[in-house]
Order: C-alpha cells, then sequence, then structure tokens
C-alpha cells in the first residue's frame, strides 16, 4: 500500500513537472515570438523612416536644383536685382507630381507637397565685418550704431546686439572662426530663440565685406539705416522703377545739402546685384513637414552652395 502511495506522488510530482516545464517552454517561445515580431516591426519603422528621409533629400534637391536654374537664368538676363524678379517669387505648395512634371506620388498614396522660396541676403545687414579686426574705427562705429538701432527696433533693449558682438569678438578671437553659414554666427552670440527671431529678418552673417542691395532691403530695415523720410523715399522710387546704379539713384533720390547717398553714409557699401542667397526648403509627406535651408553663393557662371550651408 505504502508503495502505490509513493508511485502516485512520484507520478503527480512528474506531471506537475511537466506541466512546469511546459509552462515554461511557453512563456520562452511567447517571450522570443514576442521579440522577433518586436524587431520585425522597429526595422519595417527603420526602413519606411529611411525611405521617407531619402524621399526628402531626393525633393529637397530638386528644390535647390529649382532655385539653381532661377538664379543663374536672372544673372545671364540683367546685373541689377529687385524684388519684381522671378527668384523673388515663392514656390506655393506643389504636389510633387506636378512640380516633376509627373504621375508619381509617395509609397503612402498620397503626393506630398514642395514649397519653397528665395531669399536676398545681401538685402539684410551683415554682421560679419563687426567680428574682423577693426581697421577703420569709423566704419566700426557706425556698424554697431546700425546694430543697436536694429536691435531697439525690433524690441530689444539698448545696447544688447553691440554687448553679443564686442563678448563674440572676444570669443572667437584667435580660434580662426569663419562663418560657414548664417546660423554658425548666431551659436556664438549667445542670444535667445525669441531674440534670434526678432533679429533674423534683418540681419545676416555671410563670410564676405558687408553690402546692402537697396532695391531688396526692406523698408524697415531703410528706416533703421538711414532715416524715416529718406527710406520711404528710395521704396517709393524702386517700386516706380528699380535702381539700376548709383548714378540712377544719386539723380532720383535727394539727400539734400547737395549730397549724395554715398557721401553721406560713406561707410556703407551700396549695391544692386546681389550675390548671396538662401532658399527655403519645405517637403510636407504623410502630415509631416520637413523644413531645409540652404545659403548659396551666386557667381557670374555658377552657384556655390556653402559648405554647412543646410540649416
Amino acid at each position: 500500500m505504502r508503495s502505490a502511495l509513493t508511485s502516485l506522488h512520484q507520478r503527480k510530482r512528474s506531471r506537475g513537472a511537466a506541466i512546469l516545464l511546459a509552462l515554461v517552454i511557453m512563456v520562452t517561445v511567447a517571450g522570443l515570438a514576442a521579440a522577433a515580431v518586436s524587431r520585425h516591426w522597429s526595422q519595417q519603422r527603420t526602413d519606411a523612416l529611411l525611405r521617407a528621409n531619402l524621399q526628402h533629400k531626393a525633393l529637397a534637391n530638386a528644390v535647390l536644383q529649382w532655385a539653381h536654374a532661377i538664379l543663374l537664368e536672372d544673372r545671364r538676363q540683367g546685373v541689377t536685382d529687385d524684388l519684381t524678379e522671378i527668384w523673388a517669387l515663392p514656390l506655393p505648395p506643389t504636389s510633387v507630381s506636378e512640380f516633376l512634371g509627373t504621375a508619381d506620388t509617395t509609397s503612402s498614396g498620397h503626393d506630398a507637397l514642395v514649397s519653397g522660396k528665395i531669399e536676398d541676403l545681401d538685402g539684410k545687414w551683415n554682421i560679419w565685418d563687426l567680428f574682423l579686426e577693426e581697421d577703420d574705427k569709423g566704419a566700426h562705429a557706425m556698424n554697431l550704431a546700425v546694430l543697436d538701432r536694429i536691435g531697439i527696433g525690433v524690441g530689444l533693449p539698448p545696447g544688447r546686439l553691440p554687448a553679443t558682438i564686442q563678448q563674440a569678438r572676444t570669443l572667437v578671437a584667435g580660434q580662426g572662426f569663419y562663418p560657414l553659414n548664417p546660423e554658425s554666427c548666431w551659436q556664438w552670440l549667445g542670444l535667445t530663440q525669441e531674440e534670434r527671431h526678432l533679429i533674423q529678418p534683418y540681419l545676416t552673417c555671410l563670410p564676405a565685406r558687408a553690402v546692402l542691395n537697396l532695391n531688396t532691403a526692406s523698408p524697415q530695415l531703410l528706416s533703421w539705416i538711414l532715416t524715416p523720410d529718406l527710406s520711404s523715399r528710395i521704396v517709393a522710387e524702386r517700386q516706380r522703377k528699380p535702381f539700376d546704379d548709383t548714378t540712377d539713384i544719386g539723380t532720383r533720390v535727394n539727400v539734400g545739402s547737395g549730397q549724395s547717398l554715398f557721401t553721406w553714409m560713406p561707410y556703407i557699401s551700396w549695391t544692386f546685384r546681389s550675390s548671396w542667397f538662401a532658399v527655403h526648403v519645405n517637403i510636407t509627406m504623410g502630415g509631416v513637414d520637413w523644413p531645409m535651408v540652404q545659403t548659396l553663393q551666386r557667381l557670374e557662371t555658377h552657384i556655390i552652395p556653402l559648405a554647412g550651408g543646410v540649416q
């Protein structure tokens, strides 16, 4: 009898162990299966993001080529630049198939949208001269004064922008700093995002001596650099007919006291022909926006994208 009970207990323990082992195996298999499914979906997401990124880059490059073609054709057709030219017209949100002239759509089955605009950076105040050695004290003082008026004009405290420039000059001294793109300068200035948002419509930082295009500079910027009255007359004249050269503006806009704009403010290099541009691109795919900015230098026969110029 005792032997039979012992045998029964052993069989029960064996069955219990077998059930426990089966449960362990089931849990293990389920865990492995879950991990495999997770890896599968993770890989799918990674592949989808990679495809989307490649599509975005291809479309962005297409918009950049569009900008290159427009800017080069504009240079061939004339020697001056103004806001009535085709490069100044933005590219509104346009389906990829329409932009490329095809019937292709994205893998989601819905056509992506591309939009863009070309911005004349020579129509902004270039602060790069303020990073250089003060080889001309008068020009440096004038640059700082203009910078301060711009800062005050956008709502910054008096002296805020000149102080940031002086601090940045100290930081970059001896480091061989060179602005690969406008963004690299802003990083040295230590401005808040809100401050940068306020000043960037009017300021830029380009690796060249500062010039300002009188045909494309905003009325507000001109009023801070010159006077409100003089800037209003310049804007009114250029709307009637863009300026061709220094003689043209000297004839059409009287500064007063027999002076020209160029003798009245001799430290500013005025121009009517732009060489620096920013191409703003936005790709909308699957409800997600992919913005990009590329800085370009336009020469006589070709376009040079600035190294690191994508912002």
